[in-house]
């Protein structure tokens, strides 16, 4: 199917292209475009993936220099993008003051967009962990995961009627490193299919754990930095520790399916440390 796809994608934007392997059930080309006169990056969505579709390209219209044209085909989508030169963030650089500074700043502005159409939760937190909990009934440690529920489903109510006092932001979904580049010497975003209205913090979770090591002294400056920016008033520990747990719930679910087992250690850290909050707070 694959092959075929490809031969898809060259004929409809006249090319040979080439795919990419990527960690997503989406498939990615790149190559020169007769068609659009230029090299040209495709991203390809299946009909089950829709709403991600329209939630990036919602986003990518409004960039005039990278948004080139989408299609439609049987049941695939295509999201046709300039071919940009990206290079990684250096990690290392996040010691200094100044890239977090800007990393900071980038994404506060990006919560700040306005955008039409744009998915929102419709339900509240505890309705969320409860669900992500249920798709872990295969789990070896499900009791323990469930039990853990147990305790902060005490205060569901405090943190339910927490949440949902706060504006919501326009999030990533996929706030991290791997999804920030530089493109001719700028810092951009990149990636925005699982972007949605949300509380801002649930951006942060997976950056403080996996980019900065759960580093206390360089989340207090990211949020320092990052509240420059915004009006949103800082989270209580409490709402913060049942969205960790909603977060790692949610690595857990994803490395069901891929094998990654970084990851999920990255997920069962964060199950572990609101173990340890609720069990200093009793």
């Amino acid at each position: 199917m694959n092959q075929n796809l490809e031969q898809v994608v060259n004929t409809l934007l006249v090319g040979k292209f080439k795919s990419i392997n990527h960690e997503s059930n989406n498939h990615h080309y790149t190559g020169y475009s007769t068609k659009y006169q230029k090299d040209v990056f495709v991203k390809v969505f299946n009909e089950k993936n829709l709403d991600k579709f329209h939630t990036e390209l919602n986003i990518l219209k409004a960039d005039k220099e990278r948004y080139v044209d989408h299609l439609a085909y049987e049941n695939y989508l295509l999201l046709i993008l300039t071919d940009y030169e990206l290079t990684d963030v250096d990690v290392k650089m996040l010691a200094e003051g100044k890239m977090l500074s800007d990393i900071a700043k980038l994404i506060a502005h990006f919560h700040q967009k306005t955008l039409e159409n744009e998915i929102s939760v419709k339900h509240e937190v505890s309705h969320r962990i409860q669900e992500t909990l249920q798709g872990l009934l295969g789990r070896q440690n499900y009791a323990e995961l469930s039990a853990i529920w147990d305790t902060i489903a005490v205060y569901r109510g405090t943190i339910d009627s927490e949440y949902s006092q706060y504006r919501k932001a326009t999030i990533h979904g996929d706030f991290g490193l791997r999804n920030l580049k530089y493109h001719d010497g700028k810092m951009i975003l990149i990636d925005f299919e699982r972007s949605k209205k949300d509380i801002y913090y649930l951006d942060f979770i997976k950056f403080f754990y996996t980019d900065l090591q759960s580093n206390p002294e360089q989340t207090r400056f990211f949020l320092k930095e990052y509240y420059k920016y915004v009006d949103y008033p800082t989270i209580s520990k409490l709402l913060e520790s049942a969205l960790v747990f909603y977060t790692g719930l949610g690595i857990l679910k994803y490395t069901m399916v891929f094998d990654d087992k970084k990851f999920e250690q990255t997920g069962l850290q964060m199950i572990e440390d609101v173990q340890q909050f609720f069990v200093g707070n009793e």
